[in-house]
């Protein structure tokens, strides 16, 4: 089996889930898909061995949180204020 349809079969495996799972974390489809995504690089680029199927499901998972973690750590630190919640400056 190529590498390209060992991913596939991954994917197929636990894509699905992992999706809901980011969806529910982070609130919306484009993020959750985003997310899904980069788990699915990191996945690509991971060199070590997975002792069985349930560490690799495992490790899937704690990604796929951790990148959705960050993620809403960035939305946090971009939070924009609306203009009427802005302190007034100082007056001299």
């Amino acid at each position: 089996m190529s590498t390209k349809e060992q991913l596939r079969a991954k994917y197929d495996e636990h894509g699905r889930m992992l999706y809901r799972l980011c969806v529910v974390m982070l609130g919306n489809v484009p993020d959750a898909e985003d997310a899904l995504h980069d788990t699915f690089l990191r996945y690509i680029s991971h060199t070590g061995r997975f002792a069985d199927a349930d560490h690799e499901k495992a490790w899937l998972i704690r990604v796929a949180v951790n990148i959705c973690r960050d993620m809403l750590r960035k939305r946090k630190r971009r939070a924009v204020l609306s203009p009427d919640r802005l302190p007034e400056a100082p007056r001299s």
